[in-house]
């Protein structure tokens, strides 16, 4: 046997080391996901009792590459979007009318492991009696 058909093994393992070893370099060059933002919630009534306008956007504090996954529940069950969380960033809210009353926000965390309710704040049963003025 030649000499040259010693070293090929070598060569292609050698190569082959070298390849495996520089694959971990490239999870480092991966980009990091945008920052998770912190959101507020606002409900204006419509015409009907009972049946808001509902805003979610993020806090002034997000940066401009920030966001905040959120979507609509209800407490009797059921959400908006079905299957799916809304990006809310900086300068595009989610604005959903025809909200009902008994209806509120959450927000996924950065990771997606948890949830967290948010109640919106302004909206009452109409039902509910009057409450007297302050």
């Amino acid at each position: 046997m030649t000499r040259t058909t010693r070293l090929l093994p070598l060569v292609l393992l050698a190569v082959a080391a070298l390849a495996l070893g520089l694959a971990p370099l490239a999870a480092f060059s991966a980009p990091s996901p945008p920052p998770s933002c912190a959101v507020q919630a606002s409900a204006r009534p419509t015409r009907t009792p009972g049946i808001y306008t509902v805003t979610v956007a993020v806090t002034p504090e997000c940066p401009p590459d920030g966001v905040a996954n959120v979507r609509l529940e209800s407490y009797l069950g059921g959400h908006f979007p079905r299957n799916s969380w809304f990006k809310v960033r900086p300068g595009l809210p989610l604005i959903r009318s025809g909200t009902p009353w008994y209806w509120r926000a959450r927000v996924r965390s950065q990771s997606g492991a948890a949830s967290y309710p948010l109640i919106i704040p302004g909206m009452t049963s109409p039902f509910s009696p009057a409450r007297p003025p302050r």
